[in-house]
C-alpha cells in the first residue's frame, strides 16, 4: 500500500514537472547524432527543457525556438559543457536566465542570448537598443578594421550577420564593433564595443 501511494506521489510530481516545463522546437542542426530525451534532433521535432541532450563532440550545435516566448537560442556543445548542464534547463539555471514564460512575444521572433559569446549557425539576428533612431547605415567591423554593411531586419529591430559575411574576411577575426553612421549629419554611434561571435560548423 506504501509503495503504491509513493508511486502516485512521484507520477504527479513527474506530471506536474511536465506542465511546468518550457516546450521549444528544433529549427536548425549541425550534426545528425546529436540527442534530445530518446531522439536525434531533427528539424521540426518538440522537446522539453528538461530533456537530456546528449552530443557528440564540442563542435554540435542546435537553433531552438521557445514555443512559449517565440524567443529563439542557440545551444552549443562547448557552452553547455562547460556550465556542466546537460538539459535547456540546467544550462538556464546556471546562467542565471531561469524561465521566460511570462514573456510572450507572439509575432516577433527574438535571439535570446544567454552567454557573452554569440554562436553562429546560419543567421544572427542581434538586438538594436535603439530602434527610434532612424539607421542610416549599419557596419560590423573586425579588429583588424575590416568593414561589413550590415542589413537589419523588416521591423528594424535587429541587425543581421550571416555565416557567409564573416568566413568571407580576408582577415578573419571573432572580435567585432557595431556602428551606425550617417554621413548627411556626420554622426557615428558605437552599439556594441565588444562583440565576441564564433562561427560553429554547418551542417556535416
Amino acid at each position: 500500500m506504501e509503495k503504491r501511494r509513493i508511486l502516485v506521489l512521484m507520477m504527479i510530481v513527474m506530471a506536474a514537472i511536465s506542465v511546468l516545463a518550457d516546450k521549444y522546437k528544433v529549427l536548425y542542426v549541425n550534426s545528425p547524432d546529436i540527442r534530445i530525451g530518446a531522439n536525434n534532433a531533427v528539424i521540426g521535432n518538440v522537446f522539453t527543457d528538461r530533456d537530456k541532450i546528449v552530443w557528440g563532440n564540442d563542435r554540435q550545435a542546435i537553433k531552438v525556438l521557445n514555443l512559449n516566448t517565440n524567443r529563439v537560442i542557440v545551444l552549443a556543445a562547448k557552452a553547455l559543457k562547460k556550465k556542466n548542464a546537460s538539459s535547456l534547463y540546467e544550462y538556464l539555471t546556471s546562467t542565471k536566465h531561469l524561465s521566460t514564460r511570462g514573456i510572450r512575444r507572439p509575432k516577433a521572433i527574438e535571439t535570446w542570448q544567454i552567454d557573452s559569446t554569440l554562436y553562429l549557425l546560419d543567421t544572427l539576428f542581434i538586438l538594436r537598443p535603439n530602434t527610434e533612431r532612424k539607421i542610416v547605415v549599419a557596419k560590423i567591423i573586425n579588429e583588424k578594421g575590416t568593414e561589413i554593411t550590415l542589413p537589419t531586419s523588416p521591423n528594424g529591430q535587429f541587425y543581421i550577420v550571416t555565416r557567409s559575411m564573416l568566413l568571407n574576411q580576408k582577415y578573419p577575426s571573432n572580435k567585432y564593433v557595431i556602428k551606425e553612421i550617417d554621413r548627411e549629419r556626420n554622426w557615428e554611434y558605437v552599439v556594441y564595443r565588444r562583440l565576441v561571435i564564433e562561427i560553429l560548423q554547418s551542417i556535416e
